[in-house]
């Protein structure tokens, strides 16, 4: 039975990127996103919990289960310099990094839970090649990683693997979907870890 993985945000470059390399190996693709476009099958507000949690149910009920689910987490440049950031930069910049991605883990996760089967992966940019203040931005991301380690051990006794994938800018989009594609065919024993991939030279 052909596997299905839900990729947000696919409107990204690295989840569009994602979408195509791994349609082309077989998976059953389904692409959500807060606005419509090229690949997305379903639109939803991802801030909102309640929403996404009704989303994932319609999903696997006009779908079928899903085994995969891909995060390409909401990031911004150039970083704002630490005495520049306000508090409701820093306010933004943590909702787009951790409750865009925790609101579909949690969703996804509690169904993975139950079927005791699943993998979850999380692309997070590197900004230390990066040249400027980045440490708002290094800070949502620190806080997104602390999470997926959390979670990764949490659900591993369910055999729900998570993982982050942590990848240099910028992004080579053929050593994510590489990653991607080990991780949900091979990486049954690969949980709770940041996988560094190096930016390009």
């Amino acid at each position: 039975m052909t596997k299905h993985i839900l990729i947000a945000d696919i409107l990204s470059e690295a989840g569009s990127s994602a979408a195509k390399a791994l349609a082309n190996k077989g998976w059953q693709i389904t692409g959500i996103s807060a606005c419509g476009g090229e690949g997305v099958d379903y639109v939803c507000n991802l801030m909102n919990r309640s929403e996404v949690m009704a989303l994932v149910g319609r999903i696997e009920a006009e779908k079928g289960d899903v085994f995969g689910l891909l995060v390409s987490t909401a990031f911004q440049l150039p970083g704002v310099p630490f005495l520049d950031a306000a508090p409701d930069i820093w306010q933004a910049r943590l909702d787009a990094w951790l409750r865009y991605a925790t609101n579909i883990c949690y969703a996804c996760g509690r169904k993975m839970v139950a079927r005791q089967e699943g993998r979850i992966m999380v692309i997070t940019p590197d900004f230390n090649r990066i040249k400027g203040d980045c440490v708002v931005e290094a800070t949502a991301a620190g806080s997104l990683h602390g999470f997926l380690k959390s979670f990764g051990a949490e659900v591993a006794a369910a055999r729900v693997c998570v993982n982050g994938i942590y990848a240099g800018l910028p992004f080579d989009f053929e050593a994510i979907n590489a990653t991607c594609d080990y991780l949900l065919a091979e990486g049954q024993y690969v949980s709770a870890q940041l996988i560094a991939l190096s930016a390009e030279e």
